[in-house]
């Protein structure tokens, strides 16, 4: 069985959930618990140039948005932010927020 993650599938021809399950349990062995930040810079690593958010008018790669959260996170740790802290943000449904 061919990796689902390099296969290019039609949308008319989508593996059973069988196979995709396969495939997960395959890719995933063990289920391990990873923060959002976690998961998003093993996922920079692993796919950098695959695209992560697509707008109509702009896209961004796994790469892009963890190097952009990474600036975020210093950002907030100059401001006196802490691990452990809690952080609200209140912001408009735009990819720029």
């Amino acid at each position: 069985m061919e990796n689902a993650l390099t296969t290019d599938f039609s949308h008319t021809n989508w593996p059973t959930l069988s196979d995709r399950q396969a495939l997960l349990r395959q890719r995933f062995p063990v289920w391990q618990a990873m923060s959002l930040d976690g998961l998003l810079e093993k996922n920079a690593q692993e796919f950098p140039d695959r695209l992560f958010v697509v707008t109509h008018s702009q896209s961004w790669t796994y790469a892009e948005m963890h190097a952009w959260a990474q600036r975020l996170a210093a950002g907030l740790m100059q401001s006196g932010v802490k691990t452990g802290d809690h952080v609200a943000m209140l912001m408009a449904n735009f990819p720029e927020f």
